[in-house]
């Protein structure tokens, strides 16, 4: 089971990755949030705890679900979503849902063209 000290350790790695994988300094991520920039660094290094309404104000800033910064149930090693998915998913939810089937479609292609291995459909 995850303890609350993992998911606040959590919680800071995600919001560092996520601080340098837009490319965005802290001052500019602390004047988004409306914190100071010293307040940033605290929380990227785990120092101080980031409240409920805040973490709200990171996930509109980096415009990402607040999800992001929790570990799912079972996530025993705390690991990061990697950079590069953090992008694609900050893109996906700039596309309207009714583009999703043909995005998805691209992505298949890209899939086989790349390993060579078809992507089955699973609609779980």
């Amino acid at each position: 089971m995850i303890n609350e000290d993992d998911v606040n350790a959590y919680i800071a790695k995600q919001i560092l990755a996520l601080r340098r994988t837009m490319g965005i300094t802290q001052a500019q991520l602390a004047e988004e949030v409306g914190v100071s920039t010293h307040q940033i660094q605290k929380y990227e290094r785990g120092q101080n705890r980031v409240i409920a309404g805040r973490l709200m104000k990171f996930a509109d800033a980096f415009e990402v679900s607040v999800l992001v910064f929790f570990p799912t149930r079972d996530h025993v090693t705390l690991e990061l979503t990697p950079p590069t998915s953090m992008r694609f998913s900050r893109l996906l939810n700039r596309i309207a849902p009714e583009h999703h089937a043909e995005l998805y479609a691209v992505l298949k292609a890209l899939v086989k063209l790349s390993t060579g291995q078809h992507v089955e459909d699973n609609h779980a």
